[in-house]
């Protein structure tokens, strides 16, 4: 095979300096670059061979249509061993010439075309290997049009730094005026009550003012729709109800539709949060009359679902996805109950058990009717858990539904989550009945981070803020060391201009998209430094995590997959997702655009020891050191 490669490059030769030639008629439109395939490249072993390649296209990437053509191609033939492995891997017959994979890639704000192909054809009848080739690339200008969109977006974004700016509150709204934070558990009407406003250090209730957008977990895929919408803090309409200020909040479960057998769950927060003001120079915002206010919530898709789900267990310590602690034993019977709140006839049960790294079946049944048996059976055996989901089609509900586990072989297991969704929504709330008030949290101070302006280091320290110091002692010393800007902020602080109040991972990283949209291609941030250890579990509500102080903490963005050790995972690069339609194939198409780092410290005296060693190596201390070691033997 190598030798048959060599001839190839000969020829390859000949065709490139006619190309030389022929550069003066090259278009500026046109790109054009020469492979030489090597044996490794095109071996066949347990995968087919792939060929790949980046081609960098510029911040107007977003302005062009580009089409791929394969020029001057040669071709060597197939030898019998690799014929044989091909058609041990597959049965597809090879095209004459190979099919060009194409993706368009965001890397700081600069658009990288991503192409791809199998270097294998058939040609009269023979499997060939493509071991020599030109890869031509010709943009061309997309069709513009007089009418003009703000801030027109593509997959990876492609709008101008102007655009991405005004998506972006001048200033926050904390950034005066008297502030107290609440939060609630669930989704619901609640009502503002003089002895919450009190407590907030408020009074007069009519005066109060209700801001943010509680604890749906935020859309992980950036969007200039969801930035534009979720920016800072929108004032939350109320509605006077007999002389009852009543207002809609979100808790940490949604759903994607109606007819979702799955729950959304916050996996950062058991609440959701939202901040009060009071304000004597302007009247809250209100909803006039009971229909407009009832159909601005009403029906949600939590209206057609019913939830049973407790957490605070996990079989492996890893993953955003946590289970119920008690656990069903071999032949132990356990009683779930849901109640029909849509009132309805029928509905769909969705139940989801879990095992540890054994078999275990479990009967399932609802109100006394057997619907099935779940059987859960390990696979990998790298994985310490397993889940099987089940939904089933139930008649003749009651007005509380009854669902029955029993372990009948193996176990325990342990439950994830029963879910019932009805046809119908549940009725609409009467206005006329009580509601719970909020929680008071605590009263929070200024804080105006819409107004900073891009730096080249950001470091996020735990809200307790008692690693703050040593953050300013590392701060201090790139500004003078490195010559380069530096902020250091609270996660707090983030939470509530960037995820209404509630902790959530997006948080840090809308903050960094906001810097990053702000700046243009001279003074991009460069570094983000998590200054603070994480767990596995965010919530700190199991056994291993519940005595531990959250405020001492940063998130940790995790794997859905909770059970793997080896496809269980944190990533810290994912906040440094910044480009638009980033965050949701971390393993194609989404690219980094920041350095990131992170301190795994919450004692003083452990980030001391960090910050020392990482100047000590900025000076070459390190070096020093080592000559040392290396005089005395």
């Amino acid at each position: 095979m190598t030798k048959g490669i060599n001839k190839l490059l000969m020829k390859r030769s000949a065709i490139l300096c006619l190309i030389l030639l022929l550069g003066c008629m090259k278009l500026s439109a046109q790109q054009q670059r020469f492979f030489n395939l090597t044996v490794q490249d095109v071996t066949i072993d347990s995968l087919l061979p792939h060929f790949s390649y980046a081609i960098p296209v510029g911040e107007q990437y977003a302005d062009s249509i580009y089409e791929l053509e394969i020029r001057y191609p040669e071709f060597m033939d197939m030898s019998k061993a690799d014929i044989e492995r091909y058609n041990a891997l597959t049965s597809a017959v090879p095209p004459a010439l190979p099919e060009i994979h194409q993706q368009m890639t965001v890397e700081r704000k600069r658009g990288v075309l991503e192409i791809s192909l199998m270097p294998i054809v058939q040609r009269n009848g023979k499997k060939q290997f493509l071991v020599s080739f030109m890869i031509a690339l010709t943009s061309r200008p997309k069709k513009t049009t007089t009418k003009r969109t703000k801030g027109v977006e593509t997959r990876t974004g492609g709008v101008s730094v102007s655009a991405v700016s005004n998506r972006y509150a001048a200033h926050s709204v904390l950034a005066s005026g008297k502030w107290a934070k609440i939060r609630v558990p669930a989704n619901g009407v609640y009502q503002l009550t003089n002895n919450l406003i009190r407590r907030a250090g408020f009074s007069n209730i009519d005066k109060v003012k209700i801001y943010g957008y509680g604890g749906n977990l935020q859309k992980e895929v950036l969007t200039a729709d969801d930035i534009t919408s979720f920016d800072d803090l929108k004032e939350v309409p109320t509605y006077n109800s007999n002389g009852r200020r009543l207002f809609y909040a979100r808790g940490p479960v949604s759903w994607e539709s109606n007819t979702s057998v799955k729950r959304i769950r916050n996996p950062y927060s058991n609440y959701g949060y939202y901040f009060l003001t009071e304000d004597n120079n302007s009247a809250p915002a209100t909803v006039s009359d009971s229909t407009t206010f009832l159909n601005s919530f009403y029906p949600s898709a939590g209206d057609y679902h019913s939830l049973h789900e407790i957490d605070n267990f996990s079989w492996y310590h890893g993953g955003r996805n946590l289970f119920e602690e008690t656990p069903l034993n071999l032949n132990e019977g356990k009683v779930f109950t849901l109640a029909n709140k849509a009132r309805a006839t029928s509905a769909k049960l969705t139940v989801a058990v879990t095992t540890g790294t054994y078999n275990s079946i479990v009967k399932v049944e609802a109100n006394g009717q057997r619907l099935g048996d779940i059987r859960i059976t390990p696979q990998e055996s790298f994985d310490k858990g397993y889940e099987e989901v089940r939904t089933y089609t139930l008649n003749n509900l009651h007005a509380v539904d009854s669902i029955k586990l029993t372990t009948i072989s193996g176990g325990p297991a342990r439950l994830d989550y029963l879910i019932m969704t009805y046809p119908t929504p549940a009725p609409a709330p009467s206005l006329k009945a009580s509601f719970p008030a909020p929680e008071y949290v605590y009263n929070i101070t200024n804080q105006d981070h819409h107004a900073d302006e891009p730096v080249n280091m950001v470091i996020i320290i735990p809200t307790s803020q008692k690693l703050l110091a040593q953050a300013e002692r590392l701060a201090d010393f790139h500004r003078t060391h490195d010559n380069i800007s530096v902020r250091i902020v609270p996660a707090d602080e983030l939470y509530n201009e960037f995820s209404s109040g509630t902790p959530d991972a997006m948080a840090y990283r809308r903050y960094m998209k906001m810097l990053y949209d702000r700046a243009t291609s001279n003074n991009l941030p460069q570094s983000l430094l998590l200054f603070g250890d994480c767990v596995w579990d965010n919530r700190m509500v199991t056994s291993a995590c519940r005595n531990l102080n959250p405020d001492d903490y940063l998130l940790a963005y995790e794997s859905e997959n909770s059970f793997s050790e080896t496809d269980c995972y944190v990533n810290d690069g994912w906040f440094t997702l910044m480009d638009d339609g980033e965050g949701g194939d971390l393993l194609r198409r989404d690219k980094e655009d920041l350095g990131v780092g992170r301190f795994p410290v919450t004692e003083i005296s452990d980030a001391k020891v960090l910050v020392d060693k990482t100047i000590g190596y900025a000076e070459n201390k390190w070096r020093k050191l080592g000559e040392c070691y290396h005089v005395h033997g």
